[in-house]
């Protein structure tokens, strides 16, 4: 193989190892995508089945006694807050959803990539064959007519004339 095609092929070959480097770590980020949204998903039932074991407790404190119409609005306020937390963790985890989708559809990018690669790499190491393969049956073909030159009638009688000196 010429130098040219030598250097041409181990820049494809770099660029394919490059596409299967960043598939590798797309997926490393797909899965950690994945095992947030798990995460957050775990957080938010520990924190719902947290939520109604406060909101009774807070419940039952407050029908231990009498209370003022002000402890009630601020049993409700306090009520507010734990659904409010709750939403923040649903809206996590919905972000965490979206980014995993995100990672999902790198990953989809980053096979194209490498079979994209892969098949150029391919292709050009079928061209760098297919050059090598005529070269050599171009000399092999030179080769053939410089013999058939040389034992050519013609050529045998010039070369006993130089020989000899007929």
């Amino acid at each position: 193989m010429s130098n040219v095609f030598a250097e041409l092929l181990q820049l494809k070959i770099r660029r394919e190892q490059g596409a299967e480097r960043r598939l590798i770590l797309s997926r490393l980020e797909a899965r950690n995508a994945a095992e947030n949204v798990t995460k957050l998903e775990t957080r938010l039932q520990e924190y719902r089945d947290w939520m109604v074991e406060r909101q009774d407790q807070m419940f039952d404190d407050i029908c231990e006694k009498t209370v003022k119409v002000r402890a009630i609005e601020e049993l409700r306020t306090r009520i507010l807050m734990l659904r409010d937390e709750e939403q923040i963790i649903e809206t996590s985890i919905d972000d965490a959803r979206k980014a995993h989708q995100a990672a999902l559809e790198e990953v989809h990018s980053c096979e194209q990539r490498l079979k994209e690669a892969t098949r150029q790499r391919e292709k050009f190491e079928d061209l760098a064959e297919s050059y090598d393969t005529e070269l050599r049956e171009a000399l092999a073909y030179k080769e053939e007519m410089e013999m058939e030159e040389f034992t050519s009638p013609v050529m045998i009688e010039s070369w006993e004339e130089e020989q000899h000196g007929w």
